[in-house]
């Protein structure tokens, strides 16, 4: 009897060990956040927590690469405090370019009244559309976007180039600061945005994109979608060559004369535009809840693959009140004509923003929730979260650089994190260096351990 007790005794124990193990292999090995290799620098953030600060404008690109040097910015809107950032008080962007080892220069400011774009050309061309104010009456959302372009020597010494793209008219906004910009591999340029087009009376509410061509340096005007219920959109454009213009258009406000709607309406559906086509991909306006909380949508990530696809993420809050921690998300992949909703139930409730990236011809995603950064494996269902102390990114937008905007996507994944919430504004914003080399070894390894 005392064999049999013995025997009982050891094989729980057995167990209790290998379960311990295999515990242990799976939360502290599998998932160990400081497995996963990055380097971390603060970066300076808006003085003011504002709509007119760094963290606005999720559709646009705001960190870039060129081989081994990166570019960003932020917005010193310390001029909030005399009133709106209108053109007797506008704000100033602050151009910053983070060097290889990992040292920040500030180098130039602009004028403006909201976040600004940024691209990259083949040749290391630093291109930044900015929306500067043009009037002393309202609160900065009318004015004229510039180009500029700047060239850097050997030294670092730098050349600026302006340019007027789309002037203020005397019938009112011609161009809507909510644009985007993108930039393919021949250096063809495309900015494009909501607006509204007066003839004969009337009004058309559309999308236009500004293209300019490489080889001529000429500006086109393009019709992406016409015939809209409204104007205001948060555009992420796309261009793979002069002929494949593409954008995601976010819907933001709309008003009850505009719709066939007697209740505001922002944040309810998306478009996407490809090939001609302009239809809704994603569409909660005719939901019960839109009438009492029109505030459904979330925009997070667009990305055309190397295979073709195009990879669309929203963050949808249609399961209750509105909540910045809390979400779900629609991912839409394939073309214009087999356009295919992807499951995303094995991703964290708690994340907020969603970026893609390749990775030896996978598509990745990085992501944020309140005060945690993690590589999302889709094929796996996993997340490897980085081990960064949660105080330090608590409420911070996500940016990085991306094809689309004309950066280095090869060897490094570039994060930049800005603060964006109210009550947790208390600290700096982060760039986030990872090796993209180290980051594949690190997928492998967990692949093997999965086996």
């Amino acid at each position: 009897m005392k064999h049999k007790l013995k025997l009982i005794f050891f094989a729980i124990l057995t167990l209790i060990v290998t379960l311990g193990i295999v515990f242990y292999m799976f939360f502290f090995v599998t998932l160990n956040p400081s497995d996963i290799e990055f380097e971390i620098i603060d970066l300076p953030k808006s003085p003011i927590q504002h709509t007119n600060g760094t963290w606005w404008g999720y559709n646009k690109g705001k960190v870039v690469r060129h081989d081994d040097t990166v570019y960003t910015y932020y917005i010193d809107n310390e001029s909030l405090n005399d009133g709106e950032p209108n053109a007797d008080n506008p704000s100033r962007v602050v151009l910053i370019k983070i060097n290889p080892d990992l040292s920040v220069v500030e180098f130039d400011s602009l004028w403006t009244s909201r976040t600004p774009a940024l691209c990259i050309d083949s040749s290391g061309r630093l291109l930044v559309s900015n929306f500067e104010p043009t009037s002393s009456e309202d609160n900065g959302s009318e004015g004229k976007l510039m180009l500029y372009t700047y060239t850097f020597n050997m030294n670092g010494e730098f050349k600026r180039v302006e340019e007027t793209v789309i002037p203020q008219t005397e019938e009112g906004p011609a161009v809507n600061f909510r644009y985007g910009m993108a930039i393919d591999d021949e250096n063809n340029l495309m900015i494009a945005f909501g607006t509204t087009l007066f003839e004969n009376n009337s009004q058309n509410h559309v999308v236009l994109a500004y293209v300019r061509a490489a080889s001529d340096q000429t500006w086109r005007v393009h019709l992406l979608a016409e015939n809209l219920e409204e104007d205001n959109y948060y555009t992420y454009p796309l261009i793979n060559g002069l002929e494949d213009l593409r954008a995601l258009n976010v819907q933001d406000a709309c008003f009850p004369e505009m719709t066939q709607f007697d209740y505001p309406c922002f944040y309810q559906h998306v478009r996407y535009y490809e090939n001609g086509l302009s239809p809704k991909i994603i569409d909660y306006s005719h939901l019960d809840i839109a009438k009492d909380r029109p505030q459904l949508i979330e925009h997070t990530g667009f990305h055309l693959a190397s295979d073709g696809n195009i990879h669309i993420m929203t963050r949808a809050w249609i399961d209750g009140p509105p909540n910045p921690y809390k979400g779900t998300f629609d991912y839409i992949t394939g073309d214009i004509e087999h356009l295919e909703k992807i499951n995303t139930d094995y991703l964290s409730s708690g994340f907020n923003w969603l970026r893609f990236f390749e990775l030896n011809g996978d598509v990745f995603m990085v992501g944020t929730t309140f005060n945690k950064v993690g590589i999302i494996d889709p094929y796996n269902q996993v997340t490897y979260w980085l081990d960064i102390p949660k105080n330090d990114i608590k409420g911070s937008y996500l940016f990085t650089n991306a094809k689309r905007t004309g950066s280095d996507t090869n060897k490094y994944l570039d994060l930049y994190l800005v603060p964006g919430t109210q009550e947790f504004y208390n600290h700096s914003a982060k760039y986030i260096r990872i090796d993209l080399t180290e980051l594949n070894r690190f997928l492998m390894r967990q692949t093997v351990k999965e086996e």
